[in-house]
């Protein structure tokens, strides 16, 4: 069931769950299959709205480097997946094994450990299945440092309020309260163990009682949660001088070449794909020999648009999303605000310019649709928005493929 907000309960509840995003969704519904009583603490409401994020608020230091938080965090059910455009990763295998270039202790488990659980997720996630690796039929080998095996799936859905909120209200072991932000953990008598989350509801602050807590609230709102219980037990979760709080990275992107395929056809490759009713597309990768020997870090890269904003792409097409996109209303229906604000650049926008471009190309653009590859004008979803990649004429080059 929903309810408003927390509610007084004396009984303890076997599980409680902060946060309501695609984790804690996830793992609300694993724990009632098995006959489980669960409790599900989210922040804000059954929609996005301003006021739960105004609690999101943070100093970010350098822009370039970190998404605003209006879009990193949201306080609603469902959480991030209201902004997320729905693109669906493993861990590779190079994220578990030591590297000596990369300081910290690393995981405290193999990924064969969880490698079995990517089929439920991928179901949560409705991306359609956990193939995630497999060899690209006309792409020459890349040699041994990059491979092109590796595939990312998108979410067919990726507002997953929209789909699993009617499991949740039907629910008789699962009980999800809006508008309750966990603010502390009790840690009992002795001070070390968890019994339970200290919440701010509208009635007040309460007390929800647990066998066991799980905090699934995001990177950064898990974090800050855990480093505000810190602020009065300095020696819990490691210490002052522990992990929690570092090691932190953002979805670090950017634009770094342009590629030019030989054959062009090639390219096909890169594209979008149907299987199993879902997107997937292609990313270039470095080996893990690569990583290890250059001391370089995990990246992928895949090919990209050149920035819709800028007008001297001279694109007619370009220059039409850019203005869509620019437009909130009908932007924010076509693609994650993430996404759309990425595409539309600072203020302000070179209107004439990007006018000027949709009239000269406006013949082009014609052709552009109607050579759209069958696969896509025989289905009914178009490949994710703001993601697609052109080809300049007569150059077979992808513009600024490389974001990684």
């Amino acid at each position: 069931m929903i309810l408003n907000q927390l509610a007084t309960r004396e009984r303890p509840w076997d599980v409680c769950i902060v946060g309501s995003g695609p984790v804690g969704m996830a793992l609300a519904f694993e724990c009632e299959s098995l006959g489980l009583e669960v409790l599900v603490l989210e922040s804000g409401g059954s929609y996005t709205e301003p006021q739960p994020a105004e609690a999101s608020r943070a100093r970010i230091v350098d822009a370039r480097r970190h998404a605003d938080m209006g879009v990193a965090v949201c306080r609603a059910l469902g959480g991030t997946s209201w902004t997320w455009a729905g693109r669906c990763v493993p861990y590779d295998d190079v994220d578990f094994e030591p590297r000596p270039h990369v300081p910290g202790p690393g995981w405290p488990f193999r990924h064969d450990e969880i490698r079995p659980w990517y089929g439920k997720a991928a179901g949560y996630l409705l991306c359609g299945g956990d193939v995630f690796r497999s060899a690209p039929k006309s792409m020459r080998s890349l040699g041994e440092d990059v491979s092109a095996a590796f595939l990312e799936r998108w979410a067919s859905e990726p507002r997953l309020a929209l789909i699993h909120r009617g499991r949740l209200e039907r629910s008789t072991g699962i009980t999800l309260c809006l508008n309750s932000t966990a603010a502390g953990l009790d840690f009992g008598e002795n001070g070390r163990t968890v019994i339970g989350v200290r919440a701010v509801t509208p009635a007040g602050p309460l007390t929800a009682r647990a066998g066991d807590v799980v905090i699934a609230a995001g990177g950064v709102e898990s974090t800050r949660l855990l480093l505000a219980v810190q602020r009065q037990g300095p020696n819990h979760f490691g210490g002052a001088d522990g992990a929690l709080g570092r090691y932190y990275m953002g979805h670090i992107s950017g634009k770094i070449a342009d590629i030019i395929f030989d054959p062009p056809t090639a390219a096909a490759d890169l594209d979008f794909k149907l299987d199993d009713g879902v997107y997937t597309r292609r990313r270039l990768m470095l080996t893990p020999s690569a990583q290890q020997s250059h001391r370089l870090l995990n990246a992928s890269f895949w090919p990209d648009n050149p920035p819709f904003h800028d007008a001297r792409h001279g694109s007619g097409v370009l220059s039409a999303v850019f203005l869509a996109l620019a437009f909130p209303p009908i932007g924010r229906r076509l693609v994650a605000e993430a996404i759309r604000l990425a595409h539309i650049g600072p203020k302000p926008y070179p209107l004439a310019a990007h006018l000027r471009n949709l009239l000269l190309g406006a013949v082009g653009g014609a052709r552009d649709v109607k050579n759209r590859p069958r696969s896509m004008a025989l289905t009914s979803r178009a490949p994710p928005a703001g993601t697609r990649y052109t080809i300049t004429p007569n150059r077979n080059r992808i513009h600024k493929a490389g974001s990684f």
